[in-house]
This record gives structure tokens, C-alpha cells and sequence, in this order.
């Protein structure tokens, strides 16, 4: 074991001082204590140091922990930085949402508040609306009964106008109080310009005017005529004739009118149609026909319909449509004025001939066993009527209207 010089310096005077002192102390015992003592305080400086050295080493670990500590001290502080801050973000949110949700608050109140007044304005209505629909069923009531004394007091003034002015038709004539048929004077144009026709005042309801009548006569009419003939009138009633294009026009154009087609066979049979539109227009248009609504409960069947919508032609003017020649003059079939299509399924105006064939005033459609078949006509009757004429004829008197 070496020896620190301290401790040979220590050892040295303590050796000399027991030589030196007067005390009797024996060398050996204090070399002995002193050695004693010195492998002491050897052993105690090597605990010491070695105490130190471990103090060292754990002050060097306390070191690196410390390190440690403060690299994950300094992570969380950075993450509780975050979090604060993440914190601080969302009580912002919270706050905005806070008074978002009050103005929502507020905004829903005032929204109740609005609802509740449209809710009790509606109610207000709905009386209102009701109150005003219960008005209304009154006033119609009230509006149809005067509907009911207008139309009444509408077919005595119009009685009262026939009455009044000359004869327009034979429904004006029989209005006025005739009741039999024959041959009359109307005014078509409402002045001074006359026509003679024959008046159908008897055949359902009256009030007919004929305006084409054919039947056998010694001195038959000739219908084979120019276009200026159909517009003027052939012949003269109560015999065989042909009213006239401009007069038929007038006639069917002051008033919706409806057409009647009555004729009978060489064997006796007598059949007729009626139709309720009829109209002839004007002769800028060729006299163009308007024809509709064949009724169901005549007793012939349709011959006209295929004319509707048909221009007026003549053996000078071809106006149908027909693209091989004139109707009206077309090889082996009866000549004269009609609103021919095709030719059609009607010829009116031609001979009365017992001839089964279209050389004859004939029609197509006459007994479903003869389809196909032309069948000749010894009678013809075509005349027209207006609508309203039911309601001239027939009123009474105003009605009594209770509540009005």
C-alpha cells in the first residue's frame, strides 16, 4: 500500500512528538495506533472515493435522466402548447356556437311569433274566405234565377221582335202565328227585297225553310244550269226549285242553323236525315259548305257528310275535287249545280228518272241491302232551321223565380 505523503508527514511528527514527550508512552503502541489509524483513514478515503465515484456515476446518470427529462419535458410542453391552444380554438368555436345559438334562439322566437300571426292572419281568412264563399253560392243562386228570367224575357222580347219586323224565314212566319204549310213571302235581306219560298210549318216543330224541292211534274225543271242561275234561284215554289246561293248564304249565316234531307223512292219508301250544323258561305268562297253532326234517330242513312267542307260547282265552273273532270258534266251520271267531292254520294240537282243509276237524281246510302248501289229519287227535300227556334216558339211567359 503506498502512502500519501500527507499521511508519512502525519506519521512522522507523531513519531517524534512521542519521542520527544515526557509522558511515558511506549513507541510500539503508538506506532500501532498510528498505523491502526492510518490503514483507517486509508480504508475511509477508499470508501470516500469510491463513495465519490459512485455519487460521480449517479450524479452522471441523474445527468442523462435529466436530459431525458427535459427532451420529454420539452415534447409535452410543445404538445400541452398544442393542446391549449387547440383548447383556446375551441372555446372560440364554443363561444361563436354559444352566441350562434342564442341568435338561432332569437331568431326562432321571432319566428314563432311570426308563425303564430300568418297562423292567426290564415284563420282570419279562412273565415273570411268562407264567409265570402257562402256570399257567393247566394249570388249565384241569385245570378241563375236572373239567367232564368233573362232567357225568358230574351224569347218574349224576340217574340216581340218577329212580331215587330217582317219575316227573315218561315220560323219567323210561324213565330208569328202560322201553322200551316205552304207557300209564304220572307224578307231575307230585312228590307224591301222579297222571296217566295215553301214553308215547312208542321214537320217536327215547324219553322222549316225549303230551299231545294223536287217532285215529278209535267214540265220538269231543267237543274242543268250555269253558275249565275244557282246564285239567283231556279224555278218557283210550290212546284220544283232552287232558292238561290246568296239568299241560302244570307239565311244560314244570321243564325246557327240545322238541315233537314227528306226523299222518297220510286217504290213509295220516304226516309230523312238531319244534320245539326249547316252553313253556306259566301260566293268569294264558292259557296263552301259547312255540314255536321248527322243525328242518329234519321231514318236514312248519311248521303252528305262526304260534302262537307266542298265548293259549290256548276257545268261552268268546276270546283270539286274530283281531279278526272267537272262533276257536274262527268259522262253518264246526272248534270247540275252541288257541292260535289269525289262526285260523292249524293246528286241532287239531276232528273228524276227511274233509273237506278247515277243518270238520275239518286243517292248512294238508302238501304244497306242495296249497298253499292245508286237508288233513284222521286221526291227531294232539303230545308234548314235555325237553333233557337224552339225557344221562340215555346216561351210562355217569365217564370216565377222564388228568392230572386
Amino acid at each position: 500500500m503506498e502512502w500519501s505523503p500527507a499521511l508519512v508527514f502525519l506519521s512522522a511528527v507523531m513519531c517524534v512528538t512521542a519521542f520527544d514527550s515526557d509522558c511515558q508512552i511506549d513507541d510500539a503502541q503508538i506506532c500501532s495506533t498510528v498505523m491502526s489509524n492510518q490503514l483507517n483513514i486509508t480504508e475511509m478515503r477508499g470508501a470516500m472515493d469510491q463513495f465519490l465515484s459512485d455519487i460521480t456515476d449517479e450524479l452522471q446518470k441523474n445527468r442523462e435522466d435529466m436530459k431525458e427529462l427535459m427532451v420529454l419535458l420539452q415534447r409535452d410542453t410543445a404538445e400541452e402548447a398544442l393542446k391549449f391552444e387547440e383548447l383556446a380554438k375551441c372555446q372560440t368555436q364554443t363561444n361563436e356556437k354559444v352566441a350562434v345559438r342564442s341568435d338561432l334562439e332569437t331568431k326562432k322566437k321571432e319566428l314563432v311569433e311570426a308563425t303564430r300571426k300568418k297562423l292567426a292572419a290564415r284563420d282570419q281568412l279562412q273565415a273570411e274566405v268562407e264567409s265570402l264563399r257562402q256570399k257567393k253560392a247566394a249570388s249565384l243562386e241569385k245570378i241563375q234565377c236572373l239567367k232564368e228570367q233573362i232567357k225568358n224575357r230574351e224569347g218574349m222580347i224576340a217574340n216581340l221582335a218577329v212580331a215587330a219586323h217582317v219575316p227573315l224565314d218561315c220560323a219567323d212566319l210561324q213565330v208569328k202565328g202560322l201553322a200551316k204549310s205552304g207557300v209564304y213571302t220572307i224578307y231575307p235581306m230585312q228590307d224591301d227585297t222579297k222571296l217566295q219560298v215553301l214553308c215547312d210549318l208542321e214537320t217536327d216543330g215547324g219553322g222549316w225553310t225549303v230551299f231545294l224541292n223536287r217532285a215529278p211534274q209535267v214540265n220538269p225543271v231543267n237543274f242543268n244550269l250555269p253558275w249565275n242561275d244557282y246564285m239567283i234561284g231556279i224555278g218557283k215554289p210550290p212546284g220544283e226549285y232552287w232558292m238561290g246561293l246568296d239568299f241560302l248564304h244570307l239565311l244560314t249565316s244570321y243564325y246557327p242553323t240545322s238541315l233537314r234531307f227528306e226523299a222518297s223512292n220510286f217504290t213509295g219508301f220516304e226516309k230523312f236525315a238531319e244534320y245539326h250544323t249547316f252553313r253556306v258561305d259566301n260566293e268569294e268562297n264558292n259557296y263552301k259548305l259547312t255540314l255536321d253532326g248527322y243525328q242518329i234517330d234519321s231514318t236514312m242513312p248519311d248521303n252528305l257528310l262526304t260534302n262537307n267542307d266542298c265548293y259549290f260547282s256548276t257545268s261552268d265552273r268546276d270546283n270539286d275535287k274530283f281531279i278526272l273532270g267537272n262533276c257536274a258534266t262527268f259522262t253518264n251520271v246526272a248534270h247540275g249545280g252541288w257541292w260535289y267531292s269525289s262526285c260523292g254520294k249524293s246528286r241532287l240537282t239531276g232528273p228524276l228518272l227511274n233509273s237506278m243509276t247515277w243518270a238520275s237524281a239518286s243517292v248512294y246510302n238508302w238501304d244497306p241491302a242495296l249497298s253499292k248501289t245508286a237508288v233513284s229519287l222521286k221526291t227531294i227535300s232539303l230545308k234548314f232551321r235555325r237553333h233557337n227556334y224552339r225557344d221562340l216558339a215555346n216561351v210562355k211567359g217569365p217564370s216565377i223565380c222564388k228568392g230572386c
